[in-house]
């Protein structure tokens, strides 16, 4: 029958041009997920690159501790009453001055991680396991913008806080499937598209029952 015909390449239209929208739009919610994956990702090898800094200051401060201890006992077994003589003792020895070592790897950590600070503020990133990772990256980074000091205390913390942003994307990048998933289903646009196939559907059974 013309009726017929005329169903069949209505719908071969509708169902056509809705599958098009309906698969361009999964690429379009896939490309978002994956331009916030590429910039957590490298959001995450900034954080490696202020790790390395704060371990190099944690070795220092370490040498120095084990240094200052071992002043302490080379004094009283030589019988040196001052740092004076004991250094005067060790006048041919090449001294680093850990102080200023120190200071500088904190001004270094800090500007450093005023920029990556900088950058993830100004990240678009949307979701709440993207935006909750995000949140764990920028408070590790207000640790480090903010150290004026570094007792062993602050960096052991900004260790944990480390661990826990490695962890927490490990966890994101396991779930990236399930993500896309959800954002699918969730979509407004995805949303209006699956009712009008509905009401297109309904419209063609009710069409057919009454002989349209």
């Amino acid at each position: 029958m013309l009726s017929d015909v005329l169903w069949n390449i209505f719908l071969g239209v509708i169902g056509g041009t809705i599958s098009s929208v309906i698969v361009s739009r999964v690429f379009l919610l896939q490309n978002e997920l994956q331009s916030h994956f590429d910039a957590l990702e490298s959001g995450l090898r900034k954080i490696h690159y202020l790790h390395g800094i704060i371990h190099t200051l944690k070795t220092v401060m370490q040498l120095d501790y084990d240094t200052d201890i071992d002043k302490h006992e080379q004094m009283k077994i030589h019988g040196y009453k001052s740092e004076d003589e004991y250094y005067a003792s060790k006048k041919n020895a090449r001294w680093i001055d850990a102080v200023e070592l120190k200071k500088h790897l904190i001004k270094l950590a800090n500007d450093e991680a005023q920029k990556v600070f900088d950058e993830l503020r100004n990240l678009n990133i949307k979701g709440k396991e993207s935006t909750t990772l995000l949140d764990t990256y920028v408070t590790y980074v207000n640790k480090i913008k903010s150290m004026q000091e570094a007792p062993f205390s602050l960096i052991d913390e900004t260790d944990r806080l480390y661990n826990k942003a490695i962890n927490q994307f490990d966890q994101y990048k396991e779930g990236a499937s399930k993500r896309l998933i959800k954002r699918v289903i969730t979509d407004h646009t995805m949303i209006v598209l699956l009712v009008i196939v509905l009401f297109v559907a309904i419209g063609f059974v009710v069409a057919k029952f009454f002989g349209i």
